[in-house]
């Protein structure tokens, strides 16, 4: 999944919190992401990568800006032929679901976030977005897409699961585009 080996060590607490409260940290996130990608080579959904969440959620990059950018570098350089990158970024104990699209025609980059407590946000809310400009050295159209809405202040992680799983998984990621993806995601929940 990465050009280097990784490992993520998730304990058993984390997962009963995930299980029992839909609540989520980042090892079981990043153990979570593995899990999509291993099943997506599976089942021949091979056009997504991931980015680790270790490396770029908000105080990572607050501590070390140039490492983030260069493992969205490494990253998208190793998955070079795959059109979409999702980056789940926590910021301030909220998750957030960053899609990237690299359309293949126009060899443009187009970016979308997923956020459940989106209310007057835009792009500029989030640090990661930049880092994304910086890392291609391109100025990304970024959108943010309506999706559902959380009630509590928990879900967020919750709901970043379930958005990567469905995009991969339900939408089948190559039969559905992703705009067509983000309005049934919306829909549906």
């Amino acid at each position: 999944m990465y050009k280097e080996p990784e490992v993520e060590h998730v304990e058993i607490k984390e997962l009963m919190n995930l299980s029992l409260d839909k609540w989520a940290e980042l090892g079981t996130l990043n153990w979570y992401i593995m899990y999509l990608y291993a099943l997506g080579e599976i089942n021949s959904l091979n056009k997504t990568a991931y980015f680790n969440p270790h490396y770029i959620a908000l105080n990572a990059i607050e501590a070390n800006e140039n490492l983030a950018i260069n493992h969205i570098k490494s990253v998208m350089k190793y998955h070079k032929k795959r059109q979409y990158f999702m980056a789940p970024y926590l910021a301030g104990g909220h998750y957030s679901l960053i899609m990237i699209h690299h359309n293949p025609v126009d060899k443009n980059y187009y970016g979308h976030i997923i956020d459940s407590s989106n209310e007057e946000k835009d792009a500029s809310c989030y640090k990661i977005t930049e880092l994304f400009e910086k890392a291609t050295k391109t100025k990304i159209t970024w959108k943010m897409e309506n999706c559902h809405q959380q009630s509590g202040t928990w879900e967020c992680g919750y709901y970043v699961m379930y958005a990567m799983y469905d995009f991969l998984m339900t939408c089948r990621e190559h039969l559905v585009s992703i705009f067509v993806y983000l309005y049934l995601l919306y829909v549906e929940l």
